[in-house]
């Protein structure tokens, strides 16, 4: 991992922290220039009303979806020279608005197999011919990314639970462990009451990740 994708993933999993401390689902975005400069930053907020997000409280409010509406391509002459940083694999929304919106260069921390946008991209010709470069998972942070969403999953206890969280087991069983063990763990409870601590419970939760 490079300097820049170092810093991409930090903005991208605080705003993945924060989405998790806000009630939503556990996902961050950062669009950073070629130069490592973070143009825009966005948490999901499907349910949340949160003043810095374009897009709250509805099921369009994805965290690569707000991030992109605050980097026009009409103001940022350079967007495509710009990298889309997001915890999680974009979904075919998201995809398709990364296409839409110019941005040529995608990377992600963990694979989301409950809809593998890559499939998009060999199987639409719109879509193959903006030739997206597309990075990832990044194995460490995969881990942490399956961790956040499993832990919010078991708190949510949504219907599809035990399928979902049985797709993530098939490729990233120590994400799921993990998750299971920040469940329980009331360090990270403690944690998750503090303001303004984002880079502590990433870093907590780095920390853990080594024993898994």
């Amino acid at each position: 991992m490079d300097a820049i994708e170092k810093i991409g993933f930090y903005h991208a999993f605080c705003s993945a922290v924060r989405a998790y401390k806000n009630g939503c689902i556990p996902i961050g975005c950062a669009i950073l220039d070629a130069g490592g400069k973070v143009i825009s930053q966005a948490e999901n907020c499907q349910y949340s009303n949160l003043p810095n997000e374009i897009i709250k409280n509805h099921p369009l409010a994805h965290a690569e979806i707000n991030a992109i509406l605050k980097t026009s391509s009409y103001i940022h002459k350079n967007i495509a020279s710009y990298t889309l940083f997001s915890t999680l694999e974009p979904c075919p929304l998201c995809f398709g608005a990364i296409v839409m919106g110019g941005i040529k260069n995608v990377k992600f921390a963990a694979l989301d197999k409950n809809n593998e946008f890559e499939k998009l991209n060999d199987s639409l010709e719109f879509i193959s011919k903006a030739n997206i470069n597309i990075k990832g998972p990044f194995d460490r942070y995969q881990i942490v990314q399956i961790a956040l969403i499993v832990r919010r999953r078991l708190e949510k206890e949504f219907d599809n639970n035990k399928e979902v969280i049985e797709i993530y087991n098939n490729y990233c069983r120590e994400g799921v462990q993990l998750g299971y063990y920040l469940r329980n763990d009331t360090h990270f409870h403690q944690l998750l009451s503090n303001k303004n601590n984002e880079k502590q419970i990433l870093d907590y939760i780095l920390s853990l990740n080594e024993n898994y």
